[in-house]
């Protein structure tokens, strides 16, 4: 699998090369035409590359790109540089990311990127400014859309972006009656990572209308709505007990999804696993 950007100098393209039998990412640069192909830098499983594609920077001699990495406090992305006459990687900014994807070099310096990059798990990508050399990463936009690549034109002067939008909301009807559906609620992500029954017949479900993911509780035609958690970008995936006494769900408020369980009104926060990334709980039914 290949993910290709134009070069910023005339006659070269640079891309990288995924080769998921030997598990590793190769960062290649080749003339035009594709001739001449050479391998710069190679990453090893569990290191890779971003396949959303490198930029070049003015002067022709770095080329910046995606990476990824694990180590002890979980697995992350970032930027690195990679020195093309020198086939060396060095990062370009300390901060870390769940996810990122498209780099755009900016200004005729080189002195700035662009990225779409995703700051937490379940969340929305959003463009970032890296400041170079110290590499202070800042965000440039911060709302609910998701912004899933980027490109500069050839003076920096303008950012086109691809926006992409999500509207999901929470229906009822009744089993015997189709035409009976109505929506009962109306943010964005409302259900979308997740929702159950409690045994009194509230809904209990996913939504950002916090500004995170979070869990929530309303009546079953929608009416008082209650968040019942916080202290986390991402809270999702609710599963009830049997007795409705206990909330099983996935959060990263350790910075890693594991599974939690909160009394039915959201209080008494309880971590349950403790390994390298848990999701999406089921509850047997004697709840044990």
């Amino acid at each position: 699998r290949e993910s290709g950007h134009r070069a910023l100098h005339v006659g070269q393209i640079s891309f990288v090369r995924r080769l998921s039998d030997r598990g590793e990412d190769s960062l290649v640069i080749a003339n035009a035409d594709g001739s001449n192909e050479q391998t710069i830098v190679t990453r090893k499983q569990p290191d890779f590359f971003s396949m959303s594609g490198p930029s070049w920077s003015p002067d022709g001699k770095t080329i910046a790109v995606g990476a990824g990495r694990s180590d002890r406090d979980g697995r992350y992305m970032t930027v690195v540089g990679v020195d093309i006459p020198a086939h060396i990687e060095q990062p370009l900014t300390s901060r870390r990311f769940t996810g990122v994807g498209r780099v755009a070099w900016r200004g005729p310096q080189g002195n700035e990127l662009l990225i779409n990059a995703l700051e937490q798990t379940l969340g929305l990508y959003q463009i970032w400014l890296i400041a170079l050399p110290d590499g202070d990463a800042r965000r440039v936009t911060n709302d609910l859309s998701d912004y899933r690549d980027l490109s500069l034109t050839a003076d920096a002067g303008i950012l086109a972006v691809t926006q992409s939008d999500q509207l999901s909301n929470l229906w009822s009807m009744e089993s015997a009656a189709p035409e009976s559906a109505r929506q009962i609620t109306s943010g964005k992500y409302d259900g979308y990572y997740g929702l159950d029954w409690r045994p009194d017949g509230q809904l209990v479900y996913s939504s950002s209308n916090g500004g995170n993911q979070d869990i929530w509780q309303m009546d079953a035609g929608g009416s008082n709505q209650r968040q019942l958690t916080s202290e986390a970008r991402s809270n999702v995936w609710p599963t009830v007990s049997a007795d409705g006494r206990y909330i099983i769900f996935t959060s990263d408020r350790t910075g890693t999804l594991h599974l939690w369980r909160v009394d039915r009104d959201g209080n008494n926060p309880v971590q349950l696993t403790n390994g390298s990334g848990e999701d999406w709980a089921s509850i047997s039914p004697d709840g044990r």
